[in-house]
C-alpha cells in the first residue's frame, strides 16, 4: 500500500474502532481526516497506528480525530507504559503466589511436628 492508501485505511480503520465501541458511526471529513492521519503514519508507521487507534477508543477521552491527532504521542507512551506495568503485576502476582504457597507448606509441616 502507498502513503495514502494507509492514511484512508486508517481513517477507516478509526471509523469502524469507534463504531465497534460506541455503536455507531462517526462523521468524520476524510479529506481533512487525512492530512492527520498521514502525520501519524510518519510519525509512528502503519502497524504502530493500528494499534494507538484501537487503544484510543478504551481510554475516557473525547473521540474526536482532532483529539487523537494532539494526543497520540503521549497516548503511545501511556500504552507502552500501561503494557509494561501490566507486565510488572503478573510477575509480581506470581511472586505472591509462590510465597504463599511455600508459607502454606511450612505452615502445615510445623502444624504436624506439634
Amino acid at each position: 500500500m502507498n502513503r495514502n492508501q494507509q492514511g484512508q485505511a486508517l481513517i477507516t480503520g478509526y471509523v469502524n474502532a469507534y463504531e465497534a465501541a460506541f455503536g455507531f458511526k462517526p462523521t468524520v471529513n476524510r479529506h481533512t481526516a487525512k492530512w492527520g492521519f498521514l502525520d501519524v503514519l510518519d510519525s509512528v508507521g502503519y502497524e504502530r497506528a493500528c494499534e494507538l487507534i484501537k487503544y484510543y477508543m478504551t481510554c475516557n477521552a473525547n473521540h474526536s480525530p482532532q483529539n487523537f491527532f494532539q494526543t497520540f504521542d503521549r497516548l503511545e507512551e501511556v500504552m507502552v507504559a500501561s503494557r509494561d506495568d501490566e507486565a510488572r503485576r503478573a510477575k509480581l502476582r506470581e511472586q505472591t503466589r509462590l510465597r504463599v504457597e511455600e508459607f502454606e507448606q511450612r505452615s502445615s509441616s510445623n502444624q504436624r511436628n506439634l
